[in-house]
C-alpha cells in the first residue's frame, strides 16, 4: 500500500555565491531563513585575506512553492573560521530576498550592491533529488613529501557548476605522516556529487595539512563520473607549479578501489514488500494546567484538533489500520489497580490497550476518559517509549526534574537501536525547550555515559506554531518519518522484501 498522503512539493537548489568587498578580509557569507524566527541554513567557507572571489562551498536549500521563504545573506569579516554567532562578527551588510524571487529572476540569479561596502551575486541551481548514491574507495600511492620526511594528506572533491566555476562537495579526513594513504570510503548522493550529470567535470585536489602555515597542494586531476564508472580507475596527480619542469613526472598516483552507484530503497519499497508499521498515540496526562484538557469547549481544545490532524496525516502509513492509545504521566482515579501514579497505561478502564480505527474513535475515547484522570504526576514518557514500536506523543508541558529528563534521554537512546519513530507534538504555549532538544537535528544527544544515540528517531513539532496552517503542520509531522525508517533498516542492513 503506497500512502496517499503527499508531502508538499520540495525542490532542491544549490546556491552559489560571488562576493566583493572594498578591502581584503577573511570573508564568509551566512544564509539564514525566516521560519517564525531567523534560522541559519548554511554558510560558505571562510576565504582568507581576499576582497573578491567565487566561494567554493554551495549552500543547499529546498524550495517549497506554497511558502514565501524569506532569506538573508550576511556578508561577514570573521575573526575565527569556526565562529558560532553572526552577531559577534564584523558585518559588511545583508542582502535580503525571498527564494521565490531568486529562482524567478533571469538566470535564477540576483545581484545586490545596495550596501556601499559590498557587492554580492547569488545564483540558484536546481538539482533534482536522486535515489542513487555513489560509493568511492580512494587510495594514494607515492605522494610527494611536503614535510621533512612525509606528508599529512587529505583531499577535496569539487564539481563544475555553470556560471560559477568549481564548487566543493566533499572533504576527506587527514591522514598523518603517510605517502600512500588509504582513505575512508565515501558515500554521497549522486545529485550532490555530479548534479545528476554523468559527464560533468569533477576535480580532485590533494593537499598536505599544516598546523601553522597554509595547506600545500600536492596535486590534482579532473575526471567525470562516467570515466570513473566505465574505464579509468588510476590517475596521476599533477602539481601545476611543477608541471613545466623537464624532469617532472607526477606528484603521486590515486587509485579508485571501488566506484559503485547504488539505488537507495524508499520507505514505499519496504511497505509494498510487506513491512508493517503500527501507530500508537501517547497522550500526556501529567501534572499541568487542567485547562489544556478542558472539554467544555470542544472547538477550542487543541488536543482534539491535534489528534484529528495527526491521525489523518499518519493513517496512510499505519499498515495495520488500528490505532493503539496510551496515557502517560497519569494518576488514574478509577479502580484500585490504576490508583497509583503511572507512566504508561491504556487510555481507558481496561487492562488491554484500546484499538480503534479512526480519528473520530480516538477523539471519542479521549472525551470519554480524560475527565477520569487527575493531573498530579510528572510528564514522564520513558515507560511509553519502552512499550512502543511506533508512536506519537501528545504533550502539553516540559518534562520536569532532572531525574525524569535523564530517564527520557536513556529511553530514547535505547529506542534509537529499535524499529521506532517518535513524533512529539507539543500542545499549548509551553516553551518545550528540553523536549525540542530530544529532536537531534541540531545537536548530538548523549546519555549520562556520554554515549551518542545510534540514529535520530525523534521529530518534535509544536502544534500551536502551525495551528492555522494544516499543510505546514502535516509536512512537519511527516518530514522525518521516511528518513528515520530508512536509517533503521540501513543500520540493521535490512533490504526490502521482493
Amino acid at each position: 500500500m503506497i500512502p496517499s498522503f503527499q508531502q508538499p512539493k520540495k525542490i532542491r537548489y544549490e546556491l552559489t555565491i560571488k562576493c566583493q568587498v572594498k578591502k581584503k578580509s577573511d570573508l564568509c557569507v551566512v544564509l539564514s531563513e525566516k521560519i517564525e524566527k531567523w534560522n541559519q541554513v548554511g554558510r560558505t567557507e571562510v576565504a582568507k585575506n581576499t576582497s573578491s572571489l567565487n566561494f567554493k562551498h554551495a549552500i543547499t536549500i529546498y524550495y517549497q512553492p506554497e511558502k514565501s521563504q524569506h532569506l538573508s545573506f550576511s556578508i561577514l569579516d570573521v575573526s575565527d573560521e569556526n565562529f558560532e554567532f553572526i552577531a559577534g562578527e564584523k558585518s559588511y551588510g545583508c542582502f535580503n530576498t525571498t527564494l521565490r524571487n531568486l529562482i524567478s529572476s533571469p538566470g535564477n540569479k540576483m545581484k545586490d550592491s545596495s550596501g556601499s561596502s559590498y557587492t554580492i551575486e547569488v545564483q540558484a541551481h536546481e538539482v533534482p533529488e536522486s535515489t542513487s548514491n555513489i560509493i568511492l574507495k580512494v587510495e594514494g600511492d607515492n605522494f610527494d613529501k611536503k614535510d621533512l620526511f612525509s606528508s599529512d594528506p587529505y583531499f577535496i572533491i569539487l564539481k563544475d557548476v555553470e556560471g560559477h566555476g568549481l564548487v566543493s562537495i566533499y572533504k576527506s579526513e587527514i591522514i598523518k605522516k603517510c605517502l600512500s594513504p588509504i582513505f575512508l570510503p565515501i558515500n554521497l548522493k549522486l545529485c550532490a556529487f555530479n548534479s545528476n550529470d554523468m559527464n560533468r567535470k569533477i576535480k580532485f585536489e590533494f593537499y598536505d595539512h599544516n598546523k601553522i602555515s597554509s595547506d600545500e597542494l600536492i596535486g590534482e586531476f579532473y575526471t567525470t563520473t562516467n570515466t570513473l564508472v566505465e574505464s579509468i580507475r588510476e590517475f596521476e596527480i599533477i602539481n601545476p607549479k611543477k608541471s613545466s619542469k623537464s624532469n617532472y613526472k607526477n606528484s603521486g598516483l590515486v587509485k579508485f578501489k571501488e566506484v559503485t552507484i547504488v539505488t537507495t530503497p524508499t520507505i514505499y519499497d519496504y511497505i509494498n514488500g510487506g513491512f508493517k508499521i503500527n501507530l500508537m498515540l501517547g497522550i500526556n496526562c501529567g501534572a499541568s494546567s487542567e485547562n489544556i484538557h478542558d472539554i467544555s469547549n470542544i472547538e477550542s481544545n487543541q488536543y482534539i484538533q491535534a489528534i484529528q490532524e495527526i491521525c489523518d496525516i499518519l493513517k496512510p502509513y499505519n499498515t495495520s489500520g488500528k490505532i493503539n492509545i496510551q496515557g502517560f504521566g497519569c494518576n488514574h482515579e478509577g479502580p484500585n489497580e490504576y490508583n497509583e501514579p503511572c507512566y504508561c497505561k491504556p487510555f481507558k478502564f481496561c487492562p488491554e490497550a484500546p484499538q480503534v480505527e479512526t480519528a473520530q474513535n480516538v477523539v471519542g475515547l479521549y472525551l470519554e476518559n480524560i475527565g477520569k484522570y487527575s493531573f498530579k504526576s510528572p510528564s514522564n514518557f520513558s515507560e511509553l517509549i519502552k512499550y512502543a514500536c511506533k508512536k506519537v506523543i501528545f504533550t502539553h508541558g516540559e518534562i520536569p526534574q532532572c531525574i525524569y529528563r535523564s530517564e527520557a534521554i536513556l529511553a530514547v537512546h535505547a529506542a534509537s537501536t529499535a524499529p521506532i519513530s517518535i513524533i512529539i507534538v507539543g500542545v499549548g504555549k509551553d516553551g518545550f525547550q528540553f523536549t525540542s532538544l530530544l529532536d537531534g537535528d541540531k545537536n548530538t544527544i548523549r546519555d549520562s555515559k556520554y554515549q551518542a544515540w545510534k540514529r535520530d528517531c525523534v521529530q518534535f513539532v509544536q502544534f500551536n506554531h502551525h495551528r492555522e496552517d494544516p499543510q505546514t503542520f502535516a509536512y512537519q509531522v511527516i518530514e522525518e518519518l521516511p528518513t528515520q525508517f530508512l536509517s533503521y533498516v540501513d543500520m540493521e542492513k535490512i533490504l526490502p522484501p521482493r
